[in-house]
């Protein structure tokens, strides 16, 4: 019988194939039993020899939220420019980033009931 790995962390992001666990990338194995997960929760998996995530068990249950801590610190100075740049308006904002980096666009009635909260 193979050895397994053990390992425990914070789930910070889930795929279809995979998980991350602590910023680090887990595959699931093709035997894997899919668990619903959110960010947040914290699990303990048992690893194959390849390394890929064979089984899995929530210790405790997340708030769907990642915590702060694991925003890079190129998000939070991009997050801290967005927010002290008073000048921005929505469609900049767009027109800058969105469009730019995501290509996508905002719903500019919705958002500028929003902005200057």
């Amino acid at each position: 019988m193979p050895q397994l790995t053990s390992i425990e962390g914070a789930v910070t992001a889930t795929f279809k194939s995979g998980l991350k666990i602590d910023r680090v990338w887990r595959q699931y194995a093709e035997s894997f039993r899919k668990v619903d997960l959110r960010a947040g929760d914290k699990v303990r998996c048992s690893l194959d020899g390849q390394g890929f995530v064979v089984e899995l068990e929530i210790t405790e249950r997340g708030t769907g939220a990642v915590p702060a801590d694991t925003m890079t610190d190129k998000q939070k100075e991009f997050v801290r420019t967005l927010l002290d740049n008073r000048e921005l308006t929505p469609q900049l904002f767009e027109q800058d980033f969105l469009r730019k980096y995501l290509g996508k666009s905002l719903d500019a009635t919705r958002v500028n009931a929003c902005w200057t909260c």
